[in-house]
């Protein structure tokens, strides 16, 4: 399924994104006990990318972006036959720049099974492409883009300004010894 939103503001969504990851920090200070007797500053982050959800930030942006995602996720789920509420479906997002896609291979982001689900929201993109199934994508920026976790993805043209938003959907049962605070219950939006 492949959805266009034209209610998020990209620019705004991917500089909030940024200012937000450059914020969240703080400072420890490590005493020097050397010639110079004092307390020296050292920034630490405080995200831990194993364990960092994008859903988890508060942005008017990405609450409209996981309602959108919720919803889709709700009409596949009416289409291929599975009960949404039985499930109890999480999330998980994170973003993804052109550096840490590897062209020409591919990819399978999650686990082959009939409730598990990926999918990528395009933040930024200059004319790029992918291929799904062997169908040719060309991804325009607000292009919502949901799969089954059995579909295959080759990322054939990535321009240096890609920026994109990979989410990946497990039911509970399969979420055992994953990071408590890493999936966000997945709920309806009618």
């Amino acid at each position: 399924m492949i959805k266009n939103i034209k209610q998020i503001n990209n620019k705004s969504l991917n500089s909030e994104y940024n200012k937000m990851i450059s914020e969240m920090y703080e400072y420890s200070y490590n005493f020097n006990s050397g010639l110079k007797i004092g307390f020296k500053p050292k920034k630490i982050s405080l995200i831990d990318y194993k364990t960092f959800n994008f859903f988890s930030m508060y942005n008017k942006n990405i609450y409209t972006l996981y309602k959108e995602i919720s919803n889709l996720t709700k009409e596949y789920c009416i289409e291929k036959g599975i009960n949404f509420e039985r499930n109890y479906f999480y999330i998980l997002g994170n973003i993804i720049k052109n550096e840490y896609i590897p062209l020409d291979t591919y990819l399978n982001f999650a686990p082959n099974y009939k409730t598990t689900f990926i999918g990528f929201y395009v933040i930024n993109s200059d004319m790029d492409e992918i291929f799904i199934e062997d169908e040719k994508i060309e991804l325009i920026p607000g292009q919502l883009i949901f799969l089954d976790s059995s579909s295959k993805v080759l990322f054939k043209k990535i321009s240096s300004r890609f920026t994109m938003l990979s989410f990946n959907i497990s039911p509970l049962e399969y979420l055992y010894r994953q990071y408590y605070q890493k999936w966000i219950p997945l709920i309806w939006w009618k």
